[in-house]
């Protein structure tokens, strides 16, 4: 017989809540910064930005198929096993690092060549920076991938919603501030800052769980 409680309805909307808001916020915070250019410096801008954030945020891919296998196994091992997960935790975050800081390093040291024989010097110029700064939050932003696994492993996506909507306005804020101080760069400078911070906190809260 079919039989409603409403302990587990009330867990499954709360739970299901509050991932909704992570997937809502989230792409705010990852698209924010090119909607800023156009508006501030113009759509011309936005190409010498989208174009080394686009080519760098394909090596997300890797963190997020990582993330993809391990999320049961935290999610089993929270439960039956604490210090298993702890030690999947962290052979996460060494294997993410090792696959992506070879590629990271190569796009920083030949950002500006890379970029001239693809597209053209003059591009070059404005873009080679901002691919760098990009490069580097990458590379922090995919060690973050398994931190925010684990926690939605742990049935907490409320943290990581909560944690996102408190960085919405400021870094809002941010991007004004670094594009008229330093343009192009600027944002990407932001970026990457919010990115580390988000990282920062993401390894915290896993921390306490």
């Amino acid at each position: 017989r079919i039989h409603w409680d409403k302990r587990y309805l009330r867990t499954m909307l709360g739970f299901g809540g509050w991932m909704t808001v992570t997937n809502l916020v989230g792409p705010m915070l990852m698209y924010l910064d090119r909607f800023a250019i156009g508006s501030v410096l113009g759509m011309a801008a936005v190409a010498y930005y989208v174009t080394p954030y686009e080519l760098v945020t394909k090596l997300l891919v890797i963190p997020g198929a990582l993330v993809g296998v391990l999320f049961p196994m935290f999610t089993s091992s929270l439960i039956t096993d604490r210090s298993k997960a702890v030690q999947l935790f962290w052979s996460g975050v060494r294997w993410v690092f090792i696959g992506l800081f070879p590629a990271v390093l190569i796009l920083c040291v030949f950002a500006e060549e890379g970029l001239s024989m693809w597209l053209s010097p003059a591009f070059a110029q404005n873009s080679a920076q901002v691919l760098q700064w990009l490069a580097v939050g990458v590379l922090i932003n995919s060690l973050a991938f398994v931190p925010f696994g684990f926690i939605q492993a742990a049935g907490r996506p409320d943290l990581t919603a909560k944690l996102h909507l408190l960085e919405l306005v400021p870094y809002l804020g941010l991007l004004w501030l670094g594009m008229e101080q330093f343009g192009l760069q600027g944002v990407a400078i932001v970026w990457t800052a919010r990115v580390a911070f988000d990282a920062a906190a993401m390894f915290y809260i896993a921390s306490t769980l």
